[in-house]
């Protein structure tokens, strides 16, 4: 079972080494000192890395580390030592301007949605017709003429690759007279893409994570699944319902067609194995560990630049 996963976030996701050595050759190319070549990376590293590790012991200031590594540096190759500081403040610039993922990257991401999808896909227990152990209601329609409430609403756009809504970006709308209490959200409630003009959206779920602060709805390209909690969790029944093997189930026909929109029927036919309570309790500990990680690191990826400059602050502090 998965206690934590760390994340290092230089030479992992991001590839620290990559970016050093672009920020170096657009360095010399602006300062017009020719080609940085493979032999004067080897030299400047070892210069570099001398120098971190005398600053780590006390022997040198952090200005003599960052500005003396490229004065040694251009004496070593005859290069104008009197430019040394500026390169290097320029270097620090170019460094916190180039982000370089690893090939890689996005497949680390890719690799812990397969380990969810591994640990739900073989998941053991009593087998369930999805329209025995939940209730299905089909979502609020309304558009721009609507005169009425003032309600919040979860939207088609508010899936993307969420587990949840961002609640702070959940939309407010104005529908036709009162919100009637069956088409409220409640927490433990799942709702799913009934239809969407994006084929990838449709049988996609969201997991309603909190009790919503106010009154909230879910529009009519959806349609809300409130689980039996007694059989299972509402956030198990999440990453049962998310899985590949059910996701193909509710998107493809009998003859291997795409299905471009869900309705109850067939969301009731679906069959999923249902383990014991304590069971799923478990699991989820485990799903928990994982689904942090894959946020975390969506989180990296996408804040990428802000990322990269932290991952050098050491040059700037």
């Amino acid at each position: 079972m998965f206690k934590v996963i760390f994340w290092d976030i230089d030479n992992t996701l991001l590839d620290f080494d990559e970016a050093e050595v672009a920020a170096l050759n657009k360095g010399f190319e602006e300062f017009g000192l020719g080609e940085f070549t493979d032999e004067m990376l080897k030299e400047y590293t070892k210069i570099n890395k001398r120098r971190w590790q005398m600053l780590e012991r006390g022997e040198m200031a952090k200005q003599e580390v960052v500005e003396g590594r490229f004065r040694e540096f251009f004496e070593m190759y005859k290069l104008p030592t009197e430019r040394a500081v500026a390169f290097n403040n320029r270097f620090q610039v170019l460094l916190g301007e180039t982000v370089c993922f690893f090939d890689d990257a996005y497949n680390i991401v890719s690799d812990l949605k397969g380990k969810i999808d591994n640990l739900v896909s073989n998941v053991k227990g009593d087998k369930q017709k999805l329209g025995k152990i939940a209730k299905f209601k089909n979502g609020l329609n309304y558009d721009k003429s609507s005169a009425g409430e003032e309600i919040s609403i979860v939207g088609v756009a508010d899936f993307k690759d969420n587990k949840s809504p961002i609640w702070n970006e959940v939309e407010r709308v104005i529908i036709n007279g009162k919100l009637d209490d069956a088409y409220l959200l409640h927490k433990n409630d799942l709702i799913t893409v009934r239809s969407n003009g994006s084929q990838e959206l449709v049988g996609r779920f969201m997991y309603i994570n909190q009790e919503p602060k106010e009154k909230t709805s879910f529009s009519g390209f959806s349609i809300r699944v409130r689980p039996d909690c007694k059989i299972v969790k509402s956030e198990f029944l999440y990453y049962l319902l998310s899985s590949a093997d059910i996701r193909k189930q509710l998107t493809t026909g009998s003859n291997g067609s795409n299905i471009k929109s869900l309705n109850q029927t067939l969301l009731s036919n679906v069959e999923i194995s249902i383990p014991s309570i304590k069971q799923q309790m478990e699991m989820l500990a485990e799903l928990s560990v994982i689904e942090n990680n894959i946020v975390e690191a969506r989180k990296i990826i996408e804040t990428a630049e802000e990322r990269k400059k932290e991952i050098i602050e050491k040059e700037l502090t």
